[in-house]
């Protein structure tokens, strides 16, 4: 699902450069998905990448991070054991309130809310004329297929 969400990310990314939008709203989703990944991994391998959630990026940095993202995220993935998905995560939302959650409740989170969010772009993008791509989870499964 990280390998979906990955290419969901980066095809609307592809898009929204290739289009040379300049939407406040829209630049300021797409900067969200990727900080928030970083906020999530942050939280589940007890690193620092200090990404504010809200930060707003340039479609370059966006690009830099979601590459750097997908290996941290894969790497944490393909490295940790099973019985890891049942670990409990504590950790501190960004309003300094005190959490615990699963960990494969939060790998859930962060691919739910990247798909929540580019459904946001995609009617934003919408509303200003532009057909979004469609990045919906067959699609990918039929690029797979084919090649």
């Amino acid at each position: 699902m990280f390998l979906y969400t990955d290419w969901a990310n980066f095809t609307i990314l592809d898009m929204l450069e290739q289009s040379q939008i300049s939407d406040e709203y829209i630049i300021k989703l797409m900067s969200h998905i990727v900080n928030a990944q970083f906020v999530w991994l942050d939280r589940v391998i007890k690193q620092q990448h200090n990404f504010k959630v809200w930060g707003v990026l340039t479609y370059p940095e966006i690009r830099t991070a979601l590459l750097e993202n997908q290996a941290l995220w894969m790497t944490y993935l393909n490295e940790s054991e099973p019985e890891h998905l049942s670990t409990i995560i504590s950790y501190t939302n960004q309003s300094g309130s005190p959490f615990e959650s699963v960990s494969s409740d939060i790998i859930t989170q962060v691919i739910n809310h990247s798909t929540y969010h580019r459904a946001q772009i995609a009617k934003a993008l919408r509303e200003l004329g532009f057909t979004p791509p469609n990045t919906d989870f067959i699609m990918y499964c039929r690029l797979q297929e084919n090649s």
